[in-house]
C-alpha cells in the first residue's frame, strides 16, 4: 500500500503543477518573441501531457486506456476553465491537439508489460542502498539548486563553501564514496575468491560503459556552452579565473578524467564543478582491481590505505599551516578530495559482509555493538556534530575518525538489516536511486536553466514553487537520461561484456 502511494506522488505533483501553470493569469506569464516564433508553448504542452501519461503508468494502478482518457479529459478541462475563468487565457484547439499528441505518443511508446531494468546478473540485491542513494543525491542536488537560486536572485542563502548546508552535502558525498568502495570491492573480492583472479579487461570495459557516456554528454554540453559564451565576447572571468583563455586546457583535464585536479587548482567549469567526485571515483576504479589482485591479505591492504591516506592528509595540512602558500593549500585540497580513505572503508565493509557469519560467531560482542540501536543513533548524532564543526584543522580527523566510521556503521546495518533503524527500502525511492548518476552529472547544467524558468514563471520570491519546479524538471530529465542514454549503453554492455 505504501509503495502504491509513493509511486502516485509524481503524478499528483505533476498534475498540480500543470493546473497551477495553466491557471495563471495571462499577464503573469513571461513573453519572449523568439519563443513565440518557435511555438515553445506547444512544446511545453506536449511535454506536460506526455510526461503525465508516463507518471500515471508509473503509479501502476491505472491501465493504459484509463491513463489516456485522464490525460485527454484533463487537457480539455483546463482549456475550458482558461476560456471562462482565467483572465487573458483562451480556449485553444492547437493546445488541445498538442495535448492529445503528447498523450497518444506516450500511449504508443508504453508497453503493457512493465519494462525490466537490466540486472547485474549476480542475483544479489542490497536493501536500502538505492533508496539511500536517492535521498543523498536529492539533497546534494537541492544544495546546488539553492546555490543557483542565490546567484540569480542575489539572495543571501547559507550555501557557501563551509556552511552547515554545504557540509551536510559533503557528508552525503562521503556516503557515496564509501558505498562505491563497498559495491566494487564486494564483487571484486567475490570474483577473486571464486576464480583466484580478476578479469581486468572486462571490469574496465564495464565501468567505461557505465560511467563515460553520460559523463561525456555533460562535459560536451558545458564545453559547448562556454565556447558559445566566449565567442560572443563575454569576458569569461569568475573567481579570478579567465575561462575564455583557458577553456581548452580545462576541457582536457575533464576529458582525461582528472577533473579533481582542475577543481583543486581552481581551473574548472562552474556548471560541472561537481565532476571532481566522478574523477575521483574513476581513479578509484582504475586502481582498486590492481590493489585487490596484488594483495594476499585484503584486510591489511585496506588498513594500510586507510591509515596511509590519513597520514598524507595530515602532512599536507601541516605543510599548509607552516607555509601558508596557495600551492600547499591546493595540494591539501587535492588530497582531501581524493577520499581514498572512504573507498578503503567501503572495501573493509565489503570484506566484513562477505565473511559476516564467521565474524558473528568469532566476535559476538562486537557484532551486538554494531547492530545496537543506540550505536546507530550515536552514529547519526556524531555525523551531525562533524558537519557542524567546520575547521580546517579538524578536516583530517573528522573524515577519517568520525564520518567514515559512522557511515560504515549505518551502511552495515542497512545491508545486514538485522536491527536496522533506517528502513527506507521502497520501489519509488529505489527507482529514483537508479537515476541518480544522471541527476548528479546533469544537475548544475540544467538547474541553471530550470531555476531561471521557475523565476520567470513564479517570481524570484516564490521560494516554494521555484525549487519544486526546478527539482521536478531535473528529475524528469534524469529519468529520461537514464532510460535513453544510460540503459542503452548498459544493454550494449550486457550483450557483449556480461
Amino acid at each position: 500500500m505504501f509503495d502504491k502511494i509513493t509511486k502516485t506522488i509524481p503524478a499528483a505533483i505533476w498534475t498540480a503543477m500543470i493546473l497551477y501553470l495553466c491557471f495563471l493569469p495571462g499577464e503573469k506569464i513571461p513573453k519572449d518573441e523568439f519563443l513565440q516564433k518557435i511555438f515553445f508553448d506547444k512544446f511545453v504542452h506536449f511535454v506536460f501531457y506526455y510526461t503525465l501519461f508516463k507518471f500515471l503508468q508509473f503509479a501502476g494502478w491505472i491501465d493504459k486506456k484509463s491513463s489516456i482518457i485522464i490525460c485527454v479529459v484533463l487537457g480539455l478541462f483546463v482549456e475550458i476553465i482558461q476560456h471562462f475563468y482565467i483572465p487573458n487565457r483562451h480556449f485553444s484547439l492547437g493546445d488541445i491537439a498538442v495535448n492529445i499528441l503528447g498523450c497518444g505518443l506516450a500511449y504508443y511508446f508504453t508497453s503493457e508489460k512493465k519494462e525490466e531494468e537490466p540486472s547485474n546478473k549476480t542475483g544479489i540485491y542490497f536493501k536500502n542502498l538505492d533508496a539511500l542513494r536517492a535521498i543523498g543525491c536529492w539533497y546534494v542536488t537541492f544544495v546546488h539548486m539553492l546555490g543557483v537560486y542565490s546567484v540569480k536572485t542575489s539572495a543571501n542563502l547559507p550555501v557557501q563553501k563551509g556552511s552547515l548546508v554545504e557540509q551536510f552535502g559533503q557528508g552525503f558525498l562521503t556516503v557515496f564514496f564509501v558505498l562505491s568502495g563497498f559495491l566494487i570491492s564486494y564483487f571484486l573480492i567475490k570474483e577473486k575468491t571464486k576464480t583466484n583472479k580478476i578479469a581486468f579487461k572486462k571490469f574496465y570495459i564495464r565501468r567505461a560503459f557505465r560511467i563515460l557516456p553520460i559523463y561525456l554528454v555533460g562535459l560536451f554540453l558545458a564545453f559547448g556552452f562556454y565556447k558559445l559564451v566566449c565567442a560572443k565576447g563575454a569576458p569569461g572571468l569568475e573567481n579570478g579565473m579567465d575561462y575564455c583563455n583557458s577553456i581548452d586546457k580545462i576541457f582536457l583535464l575533464y576529458l582525461f578524467m582528472i577533473p579533481n585536479v582542475a577543481y583543486s587548482i581552481g581551473a574548472f567549469f562552474p556548471h560541472i564543478s561537481n565532476y571532481w567526485s566522478v574523477g575521483v571515483e574513476e581513479q578509484f576504479y582504475i586502481a582498486w582491481p590492481i590493489v585487490l589482485h596484488k594483495t594476499k591479505n585484503i584486510l591489511k591492504s585496506f588498513a594500510v590505505i586507510y591509515i596511509g591516506y590519513f597520514i598524507v592528509l595530515l602532512i599536507t595540512l601541516v605543510l599548509y599551516q607552516f607555509y601558508k602558500t596557495d600551492n600547499y593549500y591546493k595540494f591539501f585540497d587535492f588530497v582531501h578530495h581524493a577520499r581514498f580513505g572512504a573507498f578503503a572503508g567501503g572495501g573493509f565493509l565489503a570484506y566484513i559482509i562477505i565473511n559476516l557469519e564467521a565474524y558473528k560467531s568469532k566476535y559476538p560482542k562486537v557484532y551486538l555493538f554494531l547492530i545496537s540501536k543506540k550505536t546507530q543513533i550515536a552514529s547519526i548524532l556524531l555525523l551531525l556534530l562533524a558537519a557542524y564543526i567546520n575547521n580546517i584543522y579538524f578536516y583530517a580527523f573528522k573524515h577519517v575518525f568520525i564520518i567514515i566510521p559512522c557511515v560504515f556503521i549505518i551502511l552495515f546495518n542497512m545491508i545486514n538489516d538485522d536491527n536496522n533503524i533506517f528502513k527506507i527500502d521502497n520501489k519509488f525511492l529505489n527507482y529514483v536511486g537508479l537515476t541518480t548518476y544522471s541527476m548528479y552529472i546533469l544537475n548544475q547544467i540544467f538547474l541553471d536553466v530550470f531555476v531561471g524558468m521557475g523565476i520567470g514563471i513564479f517570481g524570484a520570491k516564490n521560494f516554494i514553487m521555484v525549487p519544486l519546479f526546478s527539482m521536478g524538471m531535473l528529475t524528469l530529465v534524469s529519468i529520461a537520461s537514464y532510460k535513453y542514454i544510460e540503459l542503452t549503453f548498459m544493454k550494449i554492455r550486457g550483450k557483449y561484456f556480461a
